[in-house]
């Protein structure tokens, strides 16, 4: 009887775990890739610079994808390269929701999507002591002589700063959970997307 009883309980819990990793699926967006990259695997000439790999054929491909799905979601690199319109403009249909991972909210305010019918979302993290100090590409750059609470203060100001233009130019900011590598956590930010839009 108590064997019968503990696989029966191992049997519930297993049935439990599974009904709540299928609702956390769920709970995510589908999702689409597109993509071009060249023979050599290059998506890019040189980084930073925007280099067109795709053909006639394929550009119309992708215009008509993105008229096919709610949002459309780039890297702030590809932003800050590209200056990417995220419309649709080959073929008839809606343009989708531009969504941006933007860690540091370096989100151009010249980006060509802001200021649209539907509202760009940025996800991004708020600032923080190990972000404020990390590598010279940081968008908050201190000086040294400071204490790290003068600089976190900073920090924190600068990207307020930021955030408070962004939205006065029409875009959503949506402060998101941080990775383990100090970026965006994609899961639980697509997650929000999902629930929140």
């Amino acid at each position: 009887a108590i064997i019968t009883r503990l696989l029966r309980h191992i049997s519930l819990r297993e049935e439990k775990e599974e009904k709540e990793e299928e609702e956390e699926e769920e709970a995510l967006p589908f999702l689409v890739l597109s993509y071009a990259q060249s023979l050599d695997g290059s998506i890019a000439a040189e980084i930073g610079s925007p280099t067109s790999l795709s053909s006639p054929t394929s550009f119309e491909m992708t215009h008509a994808i993105r008229a096919s799905v709610g949002a459309i979601l780039v890297g702030v690199q590809t932003v800050i390269a590209d200056s990417p319109s995220l419309s649709v403009r080959l073929v008839k249909g809606p343009n989708p929701r531009p969504i941006i991972f933007d860690t540091h909210l370096h989100t151009p305010l010249s980006s060509r999507f802001l200021g649209r019918e539907r509202q760009p979302i940025i996800l991004c993290c708020s600032p923080s002591s190990s972000t404020a100090h990390s590598s010279p590409s940081n968008s908050f750059p201190v000086p040294h002589a400071l204490s790290h609470f003068e600089c976190d203060s900073i920090a924190i100001e600068e990207f307020e700063g930021r955030k408070r233009k962004l939205e006065e130019a029409g875009a959503v900011v949506v402060l998101c959970k941080r990775s383990s590598a100090g970026r965006v956590d994609l899961k639980t930010s697509l997650q929000t997307v999902r629930s929140r839009f």
